[in-house]
């Protein structure tokens, strides 16, 4: 694992534990990262574990991307193989399935997840065997918008919110870079959190690319 500046250098590295890592997420003041194939390990901010390696559904084969609910300890995983967005209690049941490939669009091979903190949307990522798009959904998983990602690069894997700036951070794995956005949630500006719905009037707008990084 590495953690890098907004400019592409390197702050620090460690060994994760794991066979790999497709997914990471932070917890409090632990983050939690994921093998994609249903393994999961919380470390602390320098790296070292908090316990011992875990499973949550079993139904999760194939996670590519993770977010954790602060308020509530619920996961919410982007999951490749079902092309579902699932929502796990930290106990591994199951609350609630997003299914992609019900949408009017189609999310057939999501990746990144996030949610950013001022609308409660969550936002997800479709690669470029798919859509190469980004998906908005509401806190209730009904689907607001969906933007294509072809402005910043090809092949979107993940995605992460700067909450001070409400910069979208969009990685794609064709040049390995990572490339930012600035991003309006559908709805009114002034919306409260999780409070837009699927008859909000007006899109989301992802624009602008402030800057353009590689991820290496």
């Amino acid at each position: 694992m590495r953690l890098i500046t907004p400019w592409g250098d390197e702050i620090m590295s460690f060994e994760a534990g794991l066979s790999r890592v497709d997914a990471i997420a932070i917890d409090g003041e632990d983050l939690v990262l994921s093998d994609g194939n249903g393994l999961y390990q919380r470390v602390d901010r320098g790296g070292q574990p908090t316990g011992d390696p875990f499973r949550l559904a079993s139904i999760l084969m194939d996670t590519d991307g993770l977010y954790v609910d602060h308020e509530t300890g619920d996961y919410w995983v982007a999951d490749d193989s079902i092309a579902q967005l699932v929502r796990v209690a930290a106990d591994g049941t199951v609350m609630q399935r997003v299914d992609g490939a019900s949408q009017s669009a189609p999310l057939m091979e999501p990746q990144g997840i996030t949610r950013d903190p001022r609308s409660g949307h969550f936002l997800v990522v479709d690669d470029a065997d798919a859509s190469d798009s980004l998906f908005e959904f509401n806190a209730a998983g009904q689907l607001l918008d969906v933007i294509p990602l072809a402005e910043g690069g090809y092949d979107a894997e993940g995605i992460t919110v700067q909450p001070d700036t409400g910069t979208v951070f969009i990685a794609y794995d064709d040049g390995d870079m990572i490339a930012a956005f600035t991003y309006e949630p559908t709805g009114d500006d002034d919306i409260p959190p999780m409070a837009a719905s699927a008859e909000d009037l007006g899109g989301c707008v992802l624009s602008g690319l402030p800057l353009s990084v590689p991820r290496g």
